[in-house]
């Protein structure tokens, strides 16, 4: 035990502290105390302070004692990797004496030297300090490895059934001493100061003959409230009062009986023994041999039967905590503040898996772990510094907050947070027949309702009982109310050392803390650049292993998050990894490259803005030529420069044919100027049209150079003229705006061609021959072909008037339906290149492709310079970024592209002039050539130029990837065009796209139902791909601090890292592999099944199935 401590509130207390132990980090906590808000003190190894190292020393100053007066205690803390033998080092009594002049003389007394006649640091006065603690003939270290390989004797219970111990009870003390001697004088009243200092076990006070009237709860004045025994768990303290009458004889003696929980009648006797000695001498002789008494020194076994217990949860005289007042509480206003409410549940799971879990607000069960370095110092980086699966609570500073306590165990757990003392509201205990089995309990649903815990909160603050060490009972609940000062780091942890040391622990972050950013500590304050802390190995961190066969388990096992390296070791192992793979430092991907300057990332962001906006404004496409025809020759030069470049319309470089259409339709009199009947992705026919919008009143009137005879009508000669539209009917279409055309589905063609108006067409005769064979069978002429344009034409109006221009160059019929597939193929291959090539590869698109890859590899560039896990990050980042990207840039362009090439390819529908398989060939291969060249652009560039070229090999797997994924996006928007309008399909591209994005899984985990639709996620494939691609199992990064491994420092393997080990949570991270051949076969497949949903609905539009009547059909059929 360690010396005791005097103080008066108001003192400033200083505390020298000098590791003199070997090969062990040390702090105090001064337990009990606020530290006036400077949680830097607190002594917490890993949250406020880094550990003190051996041979070095630090001052504890705390500036002023503003705590209650009371009984307080103090003891080293260490990290458990920094030597968990530390925990038995240190541990003795903390005195507060009130601020006024009487106890100030005792407090001068106490800290003499010599001390006066009758004082002693333990005994003055009329006030007695008890110190008990439980001793153990091994050390910490062994006693934890015979936990978790389950070499210990069964626990111990108690009368009740909970759990009492896990660990055999060696010795005790009292004082330091196995049987101290406490003097008192007859006719006095005495104070006892109670202190369970231990490390495991409870204790049960009392003193033979002696009623026990307590006084105080850890530090609280409370009412009087007599019992006859008091519970005392580790790290609570009691004050009691008795009193000695004047019919006790001089020299007579009493036991004092501290014995643990476990049962009587199972024949435990367990615990302390002391002897309460009567005597009127004022100085206590040190070696004076005093007889024990003659009561039994053994407990009967019916005692406690009939006795009044305080501190207890069990049926008979138990009475529990709440059961005290508050002193001196006459009036106290109602809690008009509302409080957070926050749940922290604790698990426990039994060897050889063994380890204690926390649940911070019903999230996913983490056995705690902690850094050796200090989280308040400036070389702390929590990327860096923070162990995976470190629990932390966030709550509001200078405030109030509700914390339900919970817990599964079938044992109390004494709790304490650092720095505050809590009120306790209510405690609920469970059902031991219905909620608990012979492993564990249930978690407590007391207080699962909010209107509960806020009349809770309504009790005062002055009548609720205020503990720095609260039990949260077995199987059961405790609801707290802390209240919160100055923004700090303090430690919440269970008070046995096996708790503690188990994870059992998490840290409060009160209010917006953040690192300062100038080192304000003491000079001698302990340092984090230590040997110490560099050498300390931090515990590995993985998914816990599950045995679903476990006896005793309620459902299926829920999933928990190990720290320790007996549970981590069936899925990591760094000695293993070397003789698996060859050691290389740092990422396979990085080139060591420096990369550009960062003003190169400004350079490049203006320019490729500049560039897209002067590309758009000056060079708009446009569909419509001017109104004045002295313009056109001009226009029409510009055009032709820009089509070369890929911008706006393209024009036909063979032989033309001009052609004046009129249709009119009474059921719809508007004009939509700018349509395109016909494009250019008609096959093998038509090269181009131009949309012309010219006067109503010249749209009948001969062209120029040519009079009234020379132009005849080849549809419907005889049939009149259509009137003149009025000139009211004039003005309205000039006002209308331009409608896009419906296209009506296949199997409509022949009514659309009935019901639609008459069609007029005017040309010049020289063109004749050539436009009936364009659109007449091979062979054929005449009437047919006429009919055939005028079935194309009503096909795509739907009821629109129409005027245009339509450019004609002549039809190749040396290839036809009866040819080859090949040389159909090879035949219309060649047009349909040229008309889609356009629109994929263009000027713009080159800007916009190499401009934004140059400038994300400029933003990323900062991955080829670390080697750290912030470097793990970004090149996730980076990831992310290519796949979305790739995922919606082509999505809606397809839509309209592949709408209008369906409507086109209705002219080959209808005399079927082609076969289907060499169409729709041509159409997918001039697809996938245009489109997959610029993925594979953007990846040898963006990864140049941030210096990440050091695997080429990967590089060809990161553009294959973003090739497919872009691939299977562009399917789907050709499927969803081919199926339905372009704003519907627009629609359900947005919807499956985001769905497809959802349910991957690559931002949260799925739920089991869901898991099975990732498969169907080109995203999810192209992400695990990427991930294997970018990350390797040979690379490695800098180690966290502390966390030096077999592998030697500073070379962690990257699956120590927390990310990655998210991303193997989440299913995307398969570390069996680096290959990605399951990814591109399965993208491959997915393509090829968007690509035969194309197909299908091609086929029935090719061989003029009604599929709404087949649909409507099938019920009957079967």
């Amino acid at each position: 035990m360690g010396p005791p401590i005097h103080v008066q509130v108001g003192d400033r207390l200083q505390l020298k502290l000098t590791n003199n132990v070997p090969l062990t980090g040390l702090s105090i906590h001064l337990h009990g105390l606020g530290y006036a808000g400077a949680f830097e003190y607190a002594g917490a190894v890993g949250v406020s302070q880094c550990p003190l190292a051996e041979g070095a020393s630090f001052t504890y100053d705390v500036t002023t004692v503003d705590d209650a007066p009371g009984t307080y205690w103090y003891h080293t803390a260490s990290g458990h990797y920094l030597g968990i033998n530390a925990y038995d080092a240190i541990r003795g009594p903390l005195i507060v004496h009130p601020p006024d002049s009487e106890a100030l003389a005792v407090v001068d007394a106490l800290n003499a030297s010599p001390l006066p006649l009758g004082y002693t640091p333990l005994a003055y006065q009329n006030e007695r300090v008890l110190f008990f603690q439980g001793g153990s003939l091994s050390s910490g270290a062994f006693r934890y490895s015979q936990h978790v390989g389950n070499l210990l004797p069964p626990p111990s219970k108690g009368d009740d059934g909970t759990i009492v111990a896990t660990s055999p009870w060696h010795f005790g003390t009292l004082n330091g001493k196995l049987r101290d001697v406490i003097h008192v004088a007859p006719n006095q009243k005495y104070l006892f100061r109670l202190i369970n200092g231990g490390q495991h076990h409870a204790l049960r006070f009392s003193i033979d003959g002696f009623p026990l009237a307590v006084v105080a709860v850890d530090a609280q004045p409370v009412e009087a409230y007599s019992v006859d025994e008091i519970i005392i768990h580790v790290g609570e303290r009691f004050d009691v009062e008795i009193v000695v009458y004047n019919d006790i004889q001089l020299g007579e003696t009493f036991w004092i009986r501290a014995d643990t929980l476990e049962s009587r009648a199972q024949g435990f006797q367990n615990g302390v023994r002391a002897i309460l000695r009567v005597s009127d001498s004022e100085s206590i002789p040190p070696n004076e041999d005093v007889p024990d008494p003659t009561q039994n020194i053994a407990a009967p076994l019916t005692s406690h039967r009939n006795t009044k217990t305080l501190n207890c949860h069990s049926s008979g005289g138990c009475r529990p905590i709440t059961f005290l007042s508050p002193l001196g509480i006459n009036r106290a206003e109602a809690n008009t503040a509302e409080s957070e409410i926050h749940f922290v549940d604790a698990q426990f799971q039994a060897a050889p898996q063994y380890g204690h879990f926390l649940s911070i607000d019903r999230s996913a069960w983490s056995q705690n772990e902690l850094p050796p370095a200090a989280m308040i110092s400036r070389t702390f980086r929590p990327k860096k510094s923070v162990h995976p699966n470190s629990v932390a609570l966030r709550v509001s500073n200078s405030s109030s907050a509700i914390i339900v306590w919970r817990s599964t165990l079938l044992t109390d757990i004494p709790m304490s947070v650092h720095g505050h003392t809590v009120d306790i509201l209510d405690v609920a205990l469970p059902d031991g027949r219905k909620d608990c089995n012979l492993a564990s309990c249930r978690l407590s649903t007391a207080y699962a309702s909010e209107a509960k815990l806020l009349a809770l909160d309504k009790i005062p603050r002055a009548r609720a009982i205020k503990k720095g060490t609260f039990v949260v009972p077995a199987g059961g609940a405790i609801v707290t109310r802390i209240h919160t000062g100055s923004e700090g780091l303090w430690l919440a942890t269970g008070q046995k050392d096996v708790h503690r040391e188990d994870g059992l622990s998490f840290v409060l972050i009160v209010g917006d803390y953040s690192i300062p950013q100038v080192d304000n500590w003491p000079e001698d304050f302990p340092t984090c650049n230590s040997t110490l802390v560099k050498s300390t190995t931090m515990q590995p961190s993985c998914d816990c292993y599950l045995d679903k066969g476990a006896p005793f388990q309620r459902g299926a096992p829920e999933k928990k998050y190990c720290s320790r390296a007996h549970l981590c070791r069936h899925e990591l192992s760094q000695a293993a990894n070397l003789d698996r793979y060859l050691h290389d430092s740092g990422f396979n991907l990085q080139s060591g490259w420096v990369g550009f300057p960062d003003a190169f990332v400004a350079g490049i962001f203006f320019l490729v803005t500049l560039a897209c906006v002067l590309l758009v404004c000056a060079f708009a496409p446009t569909s419509s030529y001017p109104a004045d025809e002295s313009e056109s020759s001009k226009y029409d030069k510009v055009l032709r420069r820009l089509s070369s470049l890929g911008i706006g319309s393209r024009l036909p470089q063979g032989r033309r044919s001009n052609v004046v259409i009129n249709i009119n339709n009474t059921d719809n009199t508007s004009s939509i100027p700018g349509l395109s009947v016909l494009s250019s992705e008609h096959i093998g026919t038509v090269e181009h049209i131009h949309e012309a919008e010219q006067a109503e009143e010249a749209e009948m009137e001969p062209l120029e150079g040519e009079d009234d005879d020379s132009v005849e009508t080849v549809l419907d000669a005889d049939a009149p003229p259509p009137p003149p539209p009025s000139s009211a009917q004039s003005n309205h279409r000039r006002n209308l705006p331009p409608i896009p055309p419906t296209r009506p589905h296949p199997w409509r063609s022949n009514s659309l061609a009935n019901s639609a108006g008459s069609l007029f067409v005017r040309k010049r005769r020289s063109t004749a021959s050539t436009f009936e064979r364009i659109f007449s069978e091979r062979g054929g002429g005449g009437k047919g072909g006429a009919d055939d344009l005028k079935d194309a034409f009503d096909m795509l109006l739907d009821g629109y008037q129409l005027r245009g221009k339509v450019d004609i160059v002549p039809v190749d019929e040396t290839v036809h339906r009866g040819s080859p597939h090949r040389a159909q193929l090879s035949y219309i291959f060649g047009s349909q290149l040229r008309a889609y090539f356009p629109t994929a590869v263009n000027f713009l698109r080159l800007v916009e492709v190499v401009g934004l890859a140059a400038l994300t590899g400029a933003v990323f560039k900062s991955t080829n310079t670390g080697n750290s896990q912030a470097t793990v990050v970004e090149l996730s980042s980076l990831v992310l970024v290519l796949t979305t990207t790739w995922t919606f840039c082509r999505l809606f362009f397809a839509i309209h592209s592949q709408h209008d090439w369906f409507k086109s390819m209705q002219v080959v529908v209808k005399k079927k002039r082609f076969s289907l398989l060499p169409v729709f060939s041509a159409r997918m291969t001039a697809v996938c050539l245009c489109e997959c060249i610029w993925p594979t652009i953007a990846t040898f560039i963006c990864f140049p130029v941030a210096g990440l070229v050091g695997d080429m090999r990967s590089l060809c797997n990161i553009s294959f990837l973003l090739s497919s994924n872009n691939i299977c996006y562009i399917f789907l928007g050709m499927a969803l065009g081919q199926f339905t309008t372009v704003p519907q399909a627009m629609i359900a591209a947005t919807v499956l796209s985001q769905i497809s994005i959802v349910v991957s899984g690559v931002f949260t985990v799925l739920p089991p139902s869901l898991e099975w639709a990732r498969y169907f996620s080109p995203f999810y494939w192209t992400v695990q791909g990427l991930i294997k691609s970018v990350f390797q199992w040979s690379d490695t990064y800098e180690c966290v601090v502390g966390s030096s491994s077999d592998a030697g420092a500073d070379q962690c393997f990257i699956e120590y890292d927390g990310l990655i080990d998210l991303y193997k949570r989440r299913g995307l991270y398969d570390p069996s592999s680096d290959d990605v051949i399951a990814e591109s076969i399965t993208l491959v497949a997915l393509s090829f099944g968007l690509c035969a949903v194309l197909f299908c609905r091609s086929f029935l539009a090719y061989y003029r199935v009604n599929w709404e009547l087949l649909w409507d059909l099938w019920p009957e059929t079967w």
